[in-house]
C-alpha cells in the first residue's frame, strides 16, 4: 500500500491538483485580509420615558357613546375583562 501512495504522489495529476488547490486557497484568502474601516453604529436616541396616554384626548368619545347603536355588543363587552382593561389606573404608579 505504501508503494501505491508513493506512485500516486509522484504523478503529474496529483501535483497539478495540489497546485490548483493551494492557488485557490490563496486567492480565496485575499479578500478576507483586506483592511476595511470599522463602521460607526448609528446613534440611537430613545426618550427618557413615554408620555402617559390620555384616553379622553385625541378624539376618544368613550364607550357610552356606542350604546345607542350597539346595545347588545356594549352589554357583552361591559361585563368583560376587556372593559376592565381599558380603565385608567388610579392610586398607583406601579405596574401590576
Amino acid at each position: 500500500m505504501l508503494r501505491f501512495f508513493q506512485r500516486l504522489s509522484q504523478s503529474c495529476a496529483l501535483r497539478s491538483f495540489i497546485g490548483l488547490l493551494l492557488t485557490s486557497a490563496l486567492l480565496l484568502s485575499l479578500p478576507a485580509q483586506a483592511e476595511n474601516e470599522p463602521v460607526e453604529p448609528l446613534p440611537v436616541t430613545l426618550p427618557a420615558s413615554h408620555p402617559p396616554l390620555d384616553p379622553t384626548g385625541g378624539g376618544y368619545v368613550g364607550a357610552q357613546s356606542c350604546v345607542g347603536c350597539h346595545c347588545a355588543e356594549y352589554q357583552a363587552w361591559h361585563g368583560s375583562q376587556y372593559a376592565q382593561a381599558m380603565q385608567a389606573r388610579h392610586g398607583t404608579d406601579r405596574a401590576r
